[in-house]
């Protein structure tokens, strides 16, 4: 899945800086009107899992919230692959901050419109 294919002249450099659990929701927020229907935000926003329709893409502290649980594997896990969050650290360049298996943290992209996975989550 592609963060954001921006189908908008506007610019989602300077958006989106949220890192801390708390600001997933709002980074989200933010890229869906911006990002195109089959981008991961809107992906997010249109799901329904449990009759729930409050579900988001999570910060980059929120993925390593879920990578720390415990019993993570109870959550659905984490196979090996990269994982969006919806923090863009990286204002100048665009690159929004990815969690994956091989260092459980930092992995930064080049370009939001690369393919990976990522895990809708919703406040509870």
């Amino acid at each position: 899945i592609t963060l954001c294919t921006v189908s908008t002249t506007a610019s989602i450099d300077s958006l989106a800086s949220g890192q801390a659990v708390g600001t997933g929701y709002a980074n989200t927020a933010i890229l869906v009107p911006l990002c195109n229907p089959s981008d991961a935000p809107n992906i997010a926003r249109a799901y329904d899992g449990g009759g729930m329709t409050d579900w988001f893409v999570p910060s980059l502290d929120e993925m390593q919230a879920l990578w720390a649980y415990p019993n993570r594997n109870a959550i659905g896990g984490f196979p090996p692959s990269a994982y969006w969050s919806s923090t863009n650290l990286y204002p100048n360049g665009g690159a929004f901050v990815t969690v994956n298996s091989k260092n459980k943290g930092y992995s930064e992209d080049a370009g939001q419109t690369k393919g990976y996975g990522f895990r809708p989550i919703r406040a509870f």
